[in-house]
Parts: structure tokens; C-alpha cells; sequence
């Protein structure tokens, strides 16, 4: 009896012991688990340059409950393709380079374009005692008018390419004021129920870049002239985007962005002008420097009539191409510093040792196996 006694006895402290030893693995790898995914999510939050505007939703978990020794765990598929650097943003879509135009012209205001009326070549802009003002296109703003025995100019050879393209002026541009040029204002003012004087005064006509769109009227009809009586803008939608300077390395020049507008409508937009950093003060009145970007979307009809409305916008930029790659979420603490991933074959497991490469976007590159086989389509363990 004494025997079957410490037999039993034995029997039960081994069994003991193995429950334990068993728990404390469990424990053990738990620990491990989490000690890589807090060490990851460090290492890449700091090459993707830290910040508000990075989006890593992969990295994101739970708070773990005093006491809590599980993992939560799934499988993903270790894939081959690109590891991309994201990075999501505000901005704001509108209609850019706002601007006030006004006459130098003496009189009152007695006509004025609806908001949103766009505007081109030779059309009329306001008008001043009645008198249209018109806008011509051109790189030189008006500085004088226009009339027989004046000095030559550039700006007589931007008037003569403005007849010419109105389809008045048939001859060469060039920068003398001659019969021709007047001939061809003549015939310019018959088209538009015009005094035929061959003579355009300062103020009867503005020059500008290309065509405008009319964004707010600022002195209406009455108003005296001599201010500014409309603010105008460019007639294409723009996105403008101030980004904090360390991660400006995603917006180049002439990448591709997409920009979701608050309905969820998708825009694919370029980037067509990177200004250099700026100091911008926040809101808690912290200083920090920002890169201003111009996105101008590839449909100019995109987003419909929305105007004016906060957009978010997300860069992507490609750190590595065709590389082996697996979850973030699947590393694994080895011993003596290594990294591994284990590997499910059927019902059992393998750990492979792996060295790490470019991480982004919640995917690590495989950057060499060192103990063990890897390969694409192969099912890892990862934590939930």
C-alpha cells in the first residue's frame, strides 16, 4: 500500500511538473509574441517617420488585460509583391490661385457675372458706367492702353496675338501698333456693338493667364469703381495639402495619389507642384514645418460641383519590388536575438529563423531564411 502510495505520489508530482512546464512554454512564447510585435510596431513606426498622418492599421492592438497569458492567433499567406510606404493626410479641394480683378476705369459699378461663371478670351468680366471690361489672356499685366502712334511693346504683340486668336488679326503678331492693329480692334468692337474707335483705353480690358472663374463678387452693381469688384480664380479644381516635412519623401513630383471626398467618392489626382518647407504654427501653438503640394486631379470633372470641402489623401510610395514577404504580425522573438515565423503543415507547426528587410504597410520583406524552408503561399501564424 506504501508503495502504490508513492508511486501515485510520483506519478502525480510528474504530471504536475509537466502541466506546469507546459504552461509556462505557453506563457513563455505568449511573451515572445508580444515582445516582437511592440519592438516591430516601434521599428516601424520609425521608418515610416512617426506622426499623425501615418496609417499603419495593422499595427493597432488591443490593451492587453492584467493577468492575460493568450494570444489571440490566425494564419495569413506568405506572399511575393511590393512593400509600400503609406502615408494619409488632410487637404482641402477647391478651385486655386484666388485673386481680386477690379478697373482702373473712373464710374460706377453697373454689372456684375453670376458666382461661378466662368470666363474666357475677349468675354466680358464686369462692366464700369456700362462699359464692358474685358479680359484678354496674357503672361504681362495691362499697364497702358492701346492707340496709333504709341511705342512698341510687348504688350502690342500680346494684344495682336489676343486679335489674332479672336480671329481679328490676320497678320504676323508683333510688338508695333500699326493700321492693321487698329483695323482689327475696329472690326473687334463692330462684333461686340462697339464704338469702332481702333483705340482701347487702360482699364477697358484686364490681362490675365488664362480663364477665370468668378469665386465671390466684392462691390456689386452701385458700388463705385476703382477696387477690387470680383475675386476669381482658376477654372480647374486643384487639392492642396500642407505635409508635415518629415514625410514629404511619399509626395515627388508627378506621383499618383488618391483623394477621398467626404461622400466617399474616390479621386486619382497628381502632384503637380511641391513648394519648399514651411514653419506653420498648430493649434496648440507648437511650430512645425510642412511641405505645401498641389494635387490637381486627372478628371477635371471629378467630385462634380463639390468645392471647397476637406479631402484625405493617401501617398503611396514603393520601398521594395517582388520581394518575399510575410505579416508584420507573424514575427516571432528567437533565441539570441533572432527573428522567426511559424509555419503551419497541416495539423503541425515549424518555427523558421528569418532575417527582416524593408517593413510597410503591415508586411515585412523576407530578406534571407536562414534556418529552416519559406516559401510563397506558405501559412503563417500571426496575432490577432
Amino acid at each position: 500500500m506504501a508503495d502504490r502510495d508513492a508511486g501515485d505520489s510520483r506519478d502525480a508530482f510528474v504530471a504536475s511538473e509537466e502541466v506546469r512546464a507546459e504552461g509556462d512554454a505557453e506563457r513563455s512564447a505568449h511573451s515572445r509574441r508580444r515582445l516582437v510585435i511592440g519592438i516591430v510596431a516601434v521599428a516601424v513606426l520609425a521608418v515610416l517617420g512617426g506622426g499623425a498622418a501615418v496609417v499603419v492599421p495593422a499595427l493597432a492592438q488591443p490593451p492587453v488585460q492584467q493577468g492575460t497569458q493568450r494570444v489571440h492567433t490566425a494564419t495569413d499567406v506568405v506572399s511575393r509583391g511590393d512593400i509600400a510606404e503609406r502615408v494619409r493626410t488632410g487637404g482641402k479641394l477647391g478651385y486655386g490661385n484666388s485673386r481680386a480683378l477690379g478697373s482702373t476705369l473712373p464710374g460706377t459699378v453697373t454689372s456684375v457675372p453670376a458666382v461661378g461663371t466662368v470666363i474666357g478670351r475677349g468675354e466680358e468680366l464686369l462692366r464700369i458706367d456700362d462699359q464692358p471690361v474685358v479680359l484678354l489672356l496674357g503672361a504681362l499685366p495691362a499697364w497702358r492702353g492701346f492707340a496709333a502712334e504709341m511705342s512698341n511693346g510687348r504688350d502690342v504683340r500680346q494684344l495682336e496675338e489676343n486679335l489674332r486668336d479672336l480671329g481679328f488679326f490676320q497678320r504676323e503678331p508683333d510688338e508695333e501698333f500699326t493700321w492693321w492693329t487698329a483695323e482689327a480692334i475696329r472690326n473687334w468692337q463692330t462684333a461686340r456693338g462697339l464704338p469702332r474707335t481702333g483705340e482701347l483705353s487702360l482699364g477697358s480690358f484686364v490681362f490675365g493667364p488664362a480663364a477665370v472663374r468668378v469665386r465671390s463678387v466684392d462691390a456689386g452693381p452701385g458700388s463705385p469703381s476703382g477696387g477690387a469688384v470680383l475675386t476669381v480664380t482658376d477654372t480647374g479644381k486643384q487639392i492642396t495639402i500642407e505635409l508635415d516635412a518629415d514625410l514629404a519623401s511619399v509626395a515627388a513630383k508627378d506621383s499618383k495619389v488618391q483623394a477621398s471626398l467626404p461622400d466617399g467618392t474616390i479621386i486619382d489626382a497628381t502632384v503637380t507642384s511641391v513648394g519648399a518647407a514651411i514653419e506653420k504654427e498648430g493649434e496648440n501653438g507648437e511650430k512645425t514645418m510642412k511641405v505645401p503640394l498641389v494635387l490637381t486631379p486627372d478628371d477635371p470633372a471629378a467630385g462634380g460641383d463639390v468645392v471647397d470641402v476637406t479631402v484625405s489623401a493617401t501617398f503611396t510610395r514603393t520601398l521594395a519590388t517582388g520581394v518575399l514577404r510575410v505579416p508584420v504580425l507573424a514575427l516571432l522573438a528567437g533565441p539570441d536575438g533572432t527573428t522567426q515565423v511559424e509555419v503551419v503543415d497541416g495539423k503541425r507547426s515549424r518555427l523558421v529563423t528569418i532575417t527582416t528587410g524593408t517593413f510597410g504597410d503591415g508586411l515585412v520583406e523576407v530578406a534571407k531564411v536562414v534556418d529552416g524552408k519559406l516559401a510563397e503561399g506558405d501559412e503563417v501564424v500571426v496575432a490577432q
